[in-house]
């Protein structure tokens, strides 16, 4: 029978795998900024709370 190896990913060694992990988080910090900015924009404006977030500064606290 033979055995399988895996192989070990080492990021100090592999470009592709640094460049890799550094896509995935910049992705993953991106995408929740995405839904706050304009995501529950949207979602108040549908529920009719736009006023409410007008008067509150909301938008202009997402906007900075």
């Amino acid at each position: 029978m033979r055995k399988q190896t895996i192989m070990a990913v080492n990021m100090q060694e592999s470009k592709v795998t640094r460049f890799g992990t550094v896509c995935a988080q910049y992705f993953a910090q991106g995408v929740p900024w995405f839904f706050v900015a304009k995501g529950f924009g949207a979602m108040f404006a549908v529920l009719g709370l736009s006023r409410v977030l007008n008067d509150s500064g909301f938008h202009a606290a997402l906007r900075s």
